[in-house]
Protein backbone atom coordinates (compact mmCIF):
# COMPACT_ATOMS: atom_id res chain seq x y z
CA UNK A 1 0.00 0.00 0.00
CA UNK A 2 2.82 2.42 0.78
CA UNK A 3 4.21 1.86 -2.71
CA UNK A 4 0.85 2.78 -4.23
CA UNK A 5 0.42 5.86 -2.07
CA UNK A 6 3.98 7.04 -2.70
CA UNK A 7 3.34 6.69 -6.45
CA UNK A 8 0.51 9.23 -6.30
CA UNK A 9 2.90 12.19 -6.28
CA UNK A 10 6.01 10.52 -7.66
CA UNK A 11 5.35 7.81 -10.25
CA UNK A 12 9.06 7.30 -11.05
CA UNK A 13 9.30 3.89 -9.33
CA UNK A 14 6.17 2.69 -11.12
CA UNK A 15 7.55 3.97 -14.42
CA UNK A 16 10.83 2.13 -13.82
CA UNK A 17 9.01 -1.12 -13.10
CA UNK A 18 6.56 -0.85 -15.99
CA UNK A 19 8.88 0.69 -18.54
CA UNK A 20 6.16 3.19 -19.47
CA UNK A 21 5.31 6.72 -18.39
CA UNK A 22 2.35 6.99 -16.05
CA UNK A 23 -0.66 9.26 -16.41
CA UNK A 24 -1.06 11.53 -13.40
CA UNK A 25 -4.21 11.89 -11.35
CA UNK A 26 -6.48 14.84 -12.13
CA UNK A 27 -5.76 17.70 -9.73
CA UNK A 28 -8.07 20.10 -7.93
CA UNK A 29 -7.46 23.86 -8.32
CA UNK A 30 -5.31 23.79 -5.17
CA UNK A 31 -2.98 21.20 -6.76
CA UNK A 32 -4.16 18.27 -4.66
CA UNK A 33 -5.48 15.04 -6.15
CA UNK A 34 -9.22 15.35 -6.79
CA UNK A 35 -11.34 13.75 -4.07
CA UNK A 36 -13.30 11.59 -6.50
CA UNK A 37 -10.12 9.85 -7.71
CA UNK A 38 -8.93 8.43 -4.42
CA UNK A 39 -12.14 8.07 -2.43
CA UNK A 40 -10.94 4.81 -0.86
CA UNK A 41 -8.27 6.66 1.17
CA UNK A 42 -10.45 7.40 4.26
CA UNK A 43 -11.28 3.69 4.59
CA UNK A 44 -7.58 2.83 4.46
CA UNK A 45 -6.65 5.56 6.96
CA UNK A 46 -9.39 4.36 9.34
CA UNK A 47 -7.67 0.95 9.36
CA UNK A 48 -4.10 2.28 9.43
CA UNK A 49 -4.29 5.54 11.41
CA UNK A 50 -0.51 5.88 11.71
CA UNK A 51 -0.41 6.73 7.99
CA UNK A 52 -2.74 9.74 8.32
CA UNK A 53 0.03 12.26 8.84
CA UNK A 54 1.83 11.10 5.70
CA UNK A 55 -1.00 10.56 3.23
CA UNK A 56 -4.09 12.54 4.26
CA UNK A 57 -2.66 15.79 2.93
CA UNK A 58 -2.25 14.45 -0.63
CA UNK A 59 -5.88 14.81 -1.63
CA UNK A 60 -8.53 17.50 -1.80
CA UNK A 61 -11.41 16.95 0.59
CA UNK A 62 -14.16 15.90 0.75
CA UNK A 63 -13.52 12.54 -0.86
CA UNK A 64 -16.52 10.93 -2.48
CA UNK A 65 -17.56 8.16 -4.83
CA UNK A 66 -21.09 7.01 -5.58
CA UNK A 67 -19.67 3.50 -6.09
CA UNK A 68 -18.28 3.49 -2.54
CA UNK A 69 -21.38 4.87 -0.84
CA UNK A 70 -21.08 8.61 -1.37
CA UNK A 71 -19.03 10.94 0.74
CA UNK A 72 -16.38 8.58 2.06
CA UNK A 73 -14.70 11.29 4.12
CA UNK A 74 -17.84 11.48 6.26
CA UNK A 75 -18.36 7.72 6.38
CA UNK A 76 -14.90 6.89 7.68
CA UNK A 77 -13.72 9.99 9.52
CA UNK A 78 -16.51 11.00 11.85
CA UNK A 79 -14.15 10.86 14.81
CA UNK A 80 -10.88 11.22 12.95
CA UNK A 81 -9.18 14.59 12.77
CA UNK A 82 -6.68 15.08 9.96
Amino acid sequence: MHFTLASLNDPSRMEALSGASQIGFPKAPDGLIRGDRIAWLPAYLALVPEDRATYAALVAKPLSSSNLGGRTTMLYTRQIKY
